[in-house]
Formats: C-alpha cells, sequence, structure tokens
C-alpha cells in the first residue's frame, strides 16, 4: 500500500495500475476475490484511460478469475473473452492462449464440457505454435478433465498421458502430481482398480515429497473410496488419514464428505 501511495504521489499511472494489479492478485491468492475485484476494476479504469491495451486485457483476466472464484462462471466467461479479444489484437499469443484456456474452466465449471472442450483446443493449438510448453501441458490436461466430466475415460487417459510427460519434461512437480491423480480416477470409473491405485500411490508419494496438504488429503479420500468394498480396513485407514488432513486445512465441505465415507464404510 505505501507503493500505491508514493505512485499516486508521484502522479505515475502505469506504476499505480501495476501495483493495484498486484494487490488484487494477492487478495486472490488469499481467497478473497471480492476484496480482489475492488482493486482490479480500478487497475481497469486506468488502464483505459492511460491506453494501456495489455494493461486493460490483464486486468479483464484478472476480473474473470475473481468471478470464476466466486462461483458465477457466466460473468467470468464475459471478462476472459474481452482478454482474448484483446490479446488477439495486440498479438500477444500466450496471453490469448491462456485467457482461452479460462474461458474453457469457466465453461467447464458452468457443466458445460462439449463447450469447454472447443476453447481447450484453440489453446492446445496456439501453445503448439508458440512452443508453450507448460501451456500445451494445462491445455491436455483441460481436455482430459473435460472428457472425463463427458464419461469419456479413455481419451481422458490418453490426454492425461500426454500432459503428465511434459510436466515430468519441465520439472513440474505439482502438476504432475496432479495429472496422476486425474490418471487414478480415469482408472478407477473405467473399472481398473490396480491400475488406479498405482496411480494414487504416486501421487501421494509426490504430495509427501512436496508437502502438498490437499494433495494428500484427496489422495487418501480417493484411496478410501476405491478400497471400500474390497479392503475396507484400509479403507477406513485412508479415509480417517483424509479426516484429519480436511480438518487441519478447514475444509469444512471435504470434512462433511469424508464423514459420510467413514460411516459408509463402517456399515452404519
Amino acid at each position: 500500500m505505501q507503493r500505491l501511495t508514493i505512485y499516486r504521489e508521484i502522479d505515475n499511472r502505469y506504476e499505480e495500475a501495476n501495483t493495484l494489479s498486484n494487490i488484487g492478485n494477492a487478495y486472490l491468492d488469499l481467497g478473497q476475490p471480492q476484496q480482489a475485484i475492488e482493486f482490479h476494476e480500478k487497475h481497469l479504469h486506468i488502464a483505459r484511460e492511460i491506453g494501456d491495451y495489455k494493461g486493460e486485457g490483464q486486468a479483464l483476466g484478472n476480473l474473470g478469475t475473481c468471478y470464476a472464484q466466486l462461483g458465477e462462471p457466466k460473468k467470468a466467461i464475459e471478462f476472459y473473452k474481452q482478454n482474448a479479444n484483446i490479446a488477439s489484437e495486440i498479438g500477444d499469443r500466450h496471453g490469448e492462449g491462456g485467457a482461452l484456456g479460462n474461458i474453457g474452466i469457466a465453461y467447464r465449471q458452468l457443466g458445460e464440457p462439449q463447450s469447454a472442450i472447443e476453447f481447450f483446443e484453440k489453446h492446445l493449438a496456439i501453445a503448439r505454435e508458440i512452443d508453450d510448453l507448460p501451456g500445451e501441458g494445462c491445455a491436455l490436461g483441460n481436455l482430459g478433465n473435460a472428457h472425463a466430466q463427458l464419461g469419456n475415460h479413455r481419451l481422458a487417459v490418453n490426454f492425461h498421458t500426454q500432459s503428465l510427460a511434459i510436466a515430468r519434461q519441465i520439472g513440474n512437480r505439482h502438476g504432475e502430481s496432479i495429472i496422476l491423480g486425474n490418471l487414478g480416477n480415469a482408472y478407477g470409473r473405467l473399472g481398473d482398480l490396480q491400475q488406479a491405485i498405482e496411480f494414487y500411490e504416486k501421487r501421494l508419494n509426490i504430495a509427501c515429497e512436496i508437502d502438498d496438504i490437499i494433495g494428500k488429503a484427496e489422495t487418501n479420500y480417493n484411496m478410501a473410496l476405491i478400497l471400500q468394498n474390497n479392503r475396507p480396513s484400509d479403507a477406513l485407514n485412508f479415509a480417517n488419514e483424509a479426516l484429519q488432513l480436511y480438518t487441519h486445512i478447514g475444509n469444512a465441505s471435504s470434512v462433511a464428505q469424508t464423514q459420510v465415507l467413514i460411516k459408509k464404510i463402517k456399515g452404519y
């Protein structure tokens, strides 16, 4: 905030806008999108006032992310589309690809995976065109999730496997962990429980290695889910571990969901 005051005092509108954006993003990282909106709207106003077209696009994209976090995907899509249009006009292919990917995620949030696939494919094409490996991996993973949402689990495995290879190539351990979990989910839905368990175990190993509490909680829960019928004793251990982790991070909805699973495993 002190930096913001200085830039206002010396009338440096460009740096004032950038600082507002940074504050907004900090609020987003804290899971406070309503507060973030105030700062990103101010950034947008200044960017338009000073003719900073790229900054305008960034502010629009950040506002889209705020509304996505607030559970308003339709509003998010409006902002992301404006972001994508500006990125396209100024030749920012990386920004355009990211915005298209965000539109796809918002359509998934709306329960429209088929529409999402259209935008993920556009993101994938741009990422490959500009040799953006992280973007390519992200687009492939999003395509896997969208096809899983449609029930196309074989296709989901194909996309997640490609995404996994890229995550390993670029050393993205957190991303690798998430993809392994997605592969576990896909094989579980295909009825291949052994393959699912193998991927969950690999995810759990990485989650422990990088101290990813959410990853550990989700994987323990998924292991409990998949083992509940054949190995109820092991399933109960995993469920109890998931419950402890979800309680630790204060995820009330996941705590309740895990408690229901524990009662189911215990038979009451």
